[in-house]
């Protein structure tokens, strides 16, 4: 037999290219550890549909969300990540309001043919188009659901035998998304969980196997359907057991409720508080960084009344948990702090309307100015280890801000309260959120803290590049407003 050179495979360009894929991406595709050098987030809001792929995408100036109608999934990425990362939704997107849009652009476009001209809104027509794309039964069961509804749609459309579950127990078919999702299963094993009983459904979920859990989960009041109210009855279930019993006797059960139960300071909680905040309607909002209102007066007030070495009562109604976090506010005022020495340099840059605190007495003067529990020591050890960091809001209303690291250069406002800790109102929040977005763009852009700590902002956001504002703040989330008469394709703030 000659022997030779081995002789060259033969040339396949189908091969090559899927080779120059895997290596460079594509856009909508998933690829690990691979970036995309010539990917530059947008410099607006906006939306856009794809008819070809039936995907539906959400852009801002630092992330990016594609939707896919059919199979349902989702895909996200970002400054840090600027590769495609399999998602399950967001906040910015909820199938009730996509399905309100969608009838409203209807009858717009209806009248609009009537009259002879035709609707330019390829926005909302876009959103309109995905709509179609959507089961009708599906977004019937979940119109209705305010937090993580992608997640709960393609949980039912994937697995058909949870929607009789979602027909009788909205709660229950959310505790088996957020399963699913925690746990990486595949639809094909949701689909076998659903034909099982709701108790082996449960302790499938990390949940007990007893039918007043199951009752529990029918009683979810419908802002508490997400997988943050999931989080909190795991935790419920896990360290403290006894809180089933004043769950099951409650009317209905909020996020407030299950915030009160999962603090700290929850055997301060009296049952008749339960009851009030399980009908309040400005208590049911319940978020992982969005602290409800009674949740937040009760830690801030337990809290206060510790450092002064007073003992924290029984707190009965919300009346008296108001009344006792005053009286916290003006024993804290009188105790005289041990902290004296000045502060790092705060991260972000200072504007004429949004000033850093930099001492233990400003923000003592803050907290007597405001009235809040800004003057507690624990502000300041906080403030000390670089946890957080507080600022003073001038114009266009009175407020107090604090901020904590989310990631590189990426702060929220994780307390933002105006006098008397009263949320803030919209114009506040649309100033605060600007300056937090030209402040995370002046980061990276190479500002630190300590250099020029005091420019306008105006000239933050001409270095930002005139990107307008987002509404980031720890006491309402930000909804889009889907106003019909906004600028094609861009998001009204």
């Amino acid at each position: 037999m000659a022997c030779g050179p081995p002789s060259k495979p033969r040339r396949n360009p189908r091969n090559e290219a899927l080779l120059v894929r895997r290596q460079h991406g594509a856009p909508g595709e998933q690829t690990k550890g691979k970036r995309y050098s010539y990917w530059e987030a947008p410099e607006r809001y906006g939306w856009g549909f794809n008819p070809d792929k039936g995907t539906l995408t959400f852009y801002t100036p630092s992330t990016i969300r594609t939707y896919r109608a059919e199979p349902p999934a989702c895909w996200t990425k970002s400054e840090t990540t600027r590769y495609w990362l399999g998602s399950f939704g967001g906040e910015e997107f909820q199938i009730g309001q996509l399905a309100s849009v969608a009838r409203r652009f209807e009858v717009r476009l209806d009248q609009s043919m009537r009259a002879g001209y035709r609707i330019r809104k390829p926005g909302l027509l876009a959103m309109a188009r995905f709509h179609e794309r959507l089961d009708p039964r599906i977004v019937e069961l979940i119109k209705d659901v305010e937090h993580d509804s992608w997640l709960l749609y393609c949980l039912l459309r994937r697995a058909p035998a949870a929607r009789e579950i979602a027909r009788d127990n909205l709660g229950l078919a959310m505790i088996m998304a957020h399963t699913r999702q925690q746990r990486r299963w595949r639809f094909d094993r949701m689909q076998r969980l659903a034909t099982k009983k709701r108790t082996v459904i449960l302790r499938a979920c990390g949940l007990p196997a007893e039918r007043q859990w199951v009752k529990v989960l029918r009683k979810l009041s419908i802002d508490a359907v997400s997988t943050s109210a999931m989080y909190r009855l795991q935790d419920i279930a896990r360290h403290r057991p006894a809180g089933i019993e004043k769950l099951r006797h409650l009317p209905v059960v909020s996020g407030g409720v299950l915030a009160l139960l999962c603090s700290e300071f929850h055997e301060h909680v009296h049952d008749r508080l339960l009851r009030e905040v399980a009908v309040s309607p400005h208590e049911g909002r319940v978020y992982l960084h969005h602290r409800n209102r009674a949740e937040a007066l009760l830690s801030d007030a337990a809290r206060m009344l510790r450092a002064v070495g007073e003992r924290v009562p029984m707190f009965r109604s919300i009346a008296h948990l108001r009344q006792v976090h005053d009286r916290a506010v003006e024993l804290t005022l009188v105790h005289k702090t041990e902290h004296t020495r000045p502060f790092d340099p705060a991260p972000l840059p200072e504007t004429d309307d949004i000033i850093a605190l930099q001492t233990p007495g400003e923000l003592r003067a803050e907290a007597e100015q405001q009235r809040n529990c800004l003057a507690a020591d624990y502000w300041a050890e906080d403030r000390y280890a670089g946890q957080v960091y507080i600022y003073r809001v001038l114009a266009p209303e009175r407020a107090s801000v604090a901020i904590r690291r989310r990631g590189p250069n990426d702060w929220y406002a994780c307390e933002f309260k105006t006098r008397f800790n009263r949320p803030p109102g919209k114009p506040v929040q649309r100033a605060v959120s600007a300056w937090l977005r030209a402040g995370r763009k002046a980061l990276a852009d190479g500002w630190r803290p300590g250099v020029d700590p005091r420019i306008s902002l105006a000239a933050m956001e001409m270095t930002a590049g005139g990107v307008e504002a987002s509404v980031e703040t720890a006491v309402e989330p930000f909804e889009i407003d889907w106003d019909l008469d906004a600028e094609d394709g861009d998001i009204p703030f």
